[in-house]
C-alpha cells in the first residue's frame, strides 16, 4: 500500500469514530460496555472523539506530502501510535472493562500497526539505497 492509501484508510477509521465519540460518548461507550454515568466520564469521551478528529486531520494534511523524510516519521509516529491503542484495547478486553467488541479495536489498532510498520521499512529501505 502506498503512503496516500494508509493516511486515506486512517482518515476513514478515525473520522467516524471521533465524532460519533464527540456528539454521542454515552450511547458508543455503551456499544463497548463502558458506563458514561458522570459528566465527567462524557466529557473524556468527547475529548477522546475530538483527538480522533485530531488525528484524521492531520492524516488528511499529510496524505500528499511527498518529502519521504516526512513520510518515514509519520509512518514511524503512526506505527507506535497505534501500538499503544492496540495494547489498550487488549487489556480493557482481557481485563473486563470493556465488553468483546472492544476486540474489532484492537484488530482495527494492529492493522494500522502493521501498515505503518510496513511503510517505514519500506520507505527505510528506499532511502538506504539511494544512499549507495
Amino acid at each position: 500500500m502506498s503512503f496516500r492509501t494508509v493516511c486515506f484508510l486512517a482518515v476513514i477509521a478515525t473520522a467516524p469514530f471521533g465524532l460519533m465519540f464527540l456528539l454521542a460518548p454515552q450511547w458508543l461507550g455503551a456499544l463497548y460496555g463502558l458506563d458514561y454515568g458522570t459528566p465527567g466520564s462524557a466529557m473524556l469521551g468527547r475529548l477522546y472523539g475530538a483527538a480522533l478528529l485530531l488525528l484524521a486531520g492531520l492524516f488528511f494534511a499529510m496524505s500528499d506530502i511527498a518529502d519521504s523524510r516526512a513520510q518515514q516519521r509519520t509512518a514511524a509516529a503512526g506505527c507506535f501510535a497505534c501500538a499503544l491503542g492496540a495494547l489498550v484495547s487488549v487489556h480493557a478486553t482481557l481485563t473486563g472493562v470493556t465488553n468483546a467488541l472492544m476486540w474489532s479495536t484492537a484488530v482495527l489498532y494492529g492493522f494500522f500497526v502493521v501498515a505503518w510498520a510496513v511503510l517505514r521499512l519500506r520507505q527505510r529501505s528506499a532511502s538506504a539505497h539511494q544512499l549507495a
